[in-house]
């Protein structure tokens, strides 16, 4: 599961939803996820965080971004255990086995790379490396690790001692730090402790880099292919069938957008932001096409079934569409009006086509059988 910015939350969300750690209550999404988390932060950013920039407090002070945490926390505690928010990661992977691994996309500050917060160790690069070089590739005649995975990125854990561990919350909310309401998270300064070089990096949004979380998820399945391609090659085992969902939000408009020459001045800007928006689009069209084409098994495709029906495709998408009428904005606290509209967005007709895409993959009795034995 990769997962950006407010993503982050949710997937932390529907992992503790997964294990029985939200509760009972007939809404859980409201009942953990509909306090106020913006009013402690704002309230931290003018009484202390602000006033500390002008007078020097002490370094070891919480700023505003763990106030949100500890919000975030609270949301999920209850009167025999801290939270689930509470835990760890690295204790979460150990103690829940059948939870796929979360990885929260952040952006480093210092380096336009991605930050990958989360159990998996996937990057080409000696820690302190940079991220951008490629000197690992030059003049060498071995290959890479196969457990590298993902390019130009930094992973949390080769800023952690041996057996540190970080809260689920602070590693999803380090993904979702949008200055000013939060200010950058530093990963590394602990290092020191177990006699590690110093290095630290800076962390925010991951929607800087790239907004949808698909592209981690296609670097991911690009190294798992070849994998799969082998095992399904076997008839005697058991067809290994991958399918991808992608929950975006943002109430896009489908339309193609329109107007004159753009404003020379303005040019280089607009393309800057707009270039942004082109990586999501790439990243989720990517992993579009990857999954409308034939599962393969070594060079033979494979006819994936429901119930006898042909799952022609094996992506799925739900957005929020642009409408007259109250949106939900980007926000850490929304109205009742906006949270009706988001679950109203499951109702559109597109939604409900692709639930009902998703239902037949996992209701149906699912066959895979090589197109040369049909």
């Amino acid at each position: 599961m990769s997962g950006v910015s407010g993503g982050s939350i949710g997937l932390a969300s529907f992992a503790g939803a997964s294990i029985g750690a939200a509760g009972d209550e007939d809404d859980w999404v409201k009942a953990r996820l509909g306090d106020d988390y913006l009013a402690a932060a704002i309230t931290w950013l003018a009484f202390v965080d602000a006033p500390r920039t002008f007078l020097g407090f002490v370094p070891g002070i919480s700023d505003r971004a763990s106030m949100m945490e500890r919000s975030l926390e609270r949301s999920w505690r209850t009167s025999e255990t801290e939270g689930f928010l509470s835990s760890g990661v690295f204790e979460l992977w150990h103690d829940e086995p059948e939870l796929p691994p979360m990885i929260f996309n952040g952006t480093s500050v210092t380096s336009p790379c991605r930050f990958n917060v989360s159990v998996i160790d996937a990057n080409a690069h000696a820690p302190g490396d940079a991220c951008t070089s490629l000197l690992i590739f030059e003049g060498s005649t071995a290959s890479v690790d196969e457990t590298v995975t993902l390019a130009a990125t930094q992973d949390l854990v080769d800023y952690l001692c041996p057996g540190q561990d970080v809260k689920l919350s602070t590693a999803a909310l380090l993904t979702a730090r949008f200055p000013v309401i939060t200010p950058s998270g530093r990963v590394g300064g602990r290092l020191d402790e177990c006699g590690e070089a110093p290095r630290d990096a800076y962390v925010v949004d991951g929607g800087y880099l790239e907004g949808s979380g698909a592209g981690t998820a296609m670097e991911l399945w690009d190294h798992l292919e070849t994998r799969v391609s082998a095992w399904n090659s076997d008839p005697a085992r058991a067809c290994i069938v991958p399918f991808f969902l992608q929950i975006d939000n943002g109430y896009e408009n489908p339309g193609a957008p329109s107007g004159g020459r753009p404003r020379e001045l303005l040019v280089p800007l607009s393309t800057l932001l707009g270039s942004q928006f082109g990586r999501i689009a790439n990243a989720r069209e990517q992993a579009a096409i990857e999954f409308d084409l034939p599962l393969m098994s070594g060079a033979v495709g494979l006819t994936i079934e429901s119930d006898g029906i042909p799952i022609r495709s094996r992506y799925a998408r739900l957005v929020t569409r642009a409408h007259p009428g109250v949106q939900a904005p980007l926000g850490w606290t929304l109205s009742q009006a906006s949270i009706d509209d988001l679950r109203n967005q499951l109702l559109i007709e597109e939604n409900r086509r692709e639930l009902a895409e998703i239902g037949s993959w996992l209701d149906g009795h699912l066959t895979c059988t090589s197109e040369v034995e049909s």
